[in-house]
């Protein structure tokens, strides 16, 4: 087998494993816990297509959210904070986030992992 065969098949098993929904949203009220500590509430949370926006607040401070959810479940988005920009990824499997990371922008190095509080309703194809 060439390389680019084996390539080829590593893609297609690795796409054969992701899921793909009809439509994810999140939902109005999203909370998280981090591992290092905070619990971040995003809230009012408006959706355009895959794309959502809204507040964060935790008990540290308030700021602003915008992200993205796609169809395969990747969950992407950053809240500035006014001093530092959070960023945050997950994978949502079975309406749960799966593997929460999160790190700051300014500072990569300041990294925690996080699990949602909270359900995201995926309907699927």
């Amino acid at each position: 087998m060439h390389i680019s065969a084996k390539v080829t098949l590593c893609l297609v098993l690795l796409a054969a494993g992701t899921p793909t929904y009809a439509a994810c949203k999140m939902p109005t009220i999203f909370t998280l816990t981090q591992a290092n500590g905070p619990v971040v509430t995003l809230n009012g949370l408006r959706h355009d297509g895959s794309s959502f926006d809204g507040r964060a607040r935790t008990q540290g401070g308030r700021g602003n959210v915008a992200g993205i959810l796609s169809s395969t479940g990747q969950l992407k988005f950053t809240i500035d904070w006014g001093n530092s920009v959070g960023v945050y990824t997950g994978v949502v499997e079975d309406g749960n986030v799966e593997n929460g990371r999160s790190y700051d922008a300014t500072h990569p190095e300041i990294r925690s992992s996080w699990t949602s509080n909270s359900t995201i309703n995926c309907a699927n194809e």
